[in-house]
């Protein structure tokens, strides 16, 4: 991390880890693990009493900031009433083992596109008891779709290529085919997924739309999503109206934006079918 942007990061994500709601000697020793695997280039770390794989140099920095995300949700919802999680875009599951950690009752079913971050997030996940994962994107049609990532920053991978450099001038960029799903009758049925869900998370750096139109069978009360700004992707307004326009009644009960300069938004909308008012 070199520029005024990574600096900004590394402080935003150092003061979210230091307010969460984390024992205070767990928070120290996680800086010094923190130190540690950045000057050794490890790619594991223990993290909230689990071991978490992953891809990227500076990882360790960047999830000391889901915690603190993890309680600005609760502060909106019971979690005592969230039964189950769809988890769209998990990564190498740094958001699902935050969640589990703080609630390890949940049923968790995360989506993850890309073979090599899929293969990671299954490792972190294995230990885990009510954690499934699949390798799929969700999309309006089953389909083989081209997505590119940045090798040591999948996090950032996208169906959109343009949005591939929407923090750094990335180098060593894959395009692979990906396959795409759906969650009609058919694909929930094959994958035991559930028809009703408590919530649903979406992070598809620009997707969001494309996801949205694959789940217009599936029933949530809550839906916890990033939305692009200054990139390719679609706006909180944009997925309010699609949602509206879909007989749902929408409530948002928060928006955050990281920092001022982030191509993106976080939102968390309670959902209603109207059909049910």
């Amino acid at each position: 991390m070199s520029t005024l942007a990574d600096i900004r990061t590394l402080i935003r994500c150092e003061k979210n880890w230091l307010i969460a709601k984390v024992p205070i000697k767990e928070k120290l020793a996680f800086l010094g693990r923190q130190a540690s695997g950045i000057i050794k280039n490890s790619k594991k770390i223990k993290y909230l009493g689990r071991t978490l794989h992953y891809d990227r140099k500076w990882e360790p920095i960047l999830i000391a900031e889901y915690p603190n995300e993890i309680e600005m949700i609760t502060k909106k919802l019971d979690f005592k009433k969230i039964k189950n999680v769809l988890d769209i875009g998990a990564n190498v599951g740094q958001w699902g083992i935050t969640l589990k950690s703080y609630f390890p009752n949940i049923e968790l079913y995360s989506f993850e596109p890309v073979p090599e971050t899929f293969w990671i997030l299954k490792d972190n996940s294995s230990k885990i008891k009510s954690w499934e994962v699949f390798n799929y994107g969700i999309n309006e049609k089953d389909s083989n779709k081209k997505i590119s990532y940045a090798v040591g920053a999948s996090a950032e991978a996208t169906y959109f290529k343009e949005n591939i450099n929407q923090t750094h001038i990335r180098k060593n960029v894959k395009e692979i085919d990906t396959k795409t799903i759906n969650l009609k009758e058919k694909n929930r049925k094959k994958l035991s997924i559930p028809k009703n869900l408590s919530l649903v998370k979406i992070d598809v750096e620009g997707s969001e739309m494309e996801v949205l139109k694959g789940l217009t069978e599936i029933n949530y009360d809550y839906l916890y999503i990033e939305t692009s700004i200054g990139r390719r992707g679609s706006s909180i307004k944009e997925v309010v109206n699609f949602l509206e326009k879909n007989k749902k009644s929408v409530k948002v009960l928060f928006t955050h934006r990281p920092d001022k300069q982030a191509s993106s938004e976080n939102s968390l909308l309670e959902i209603k079918n109207k059909t049910n008012l």
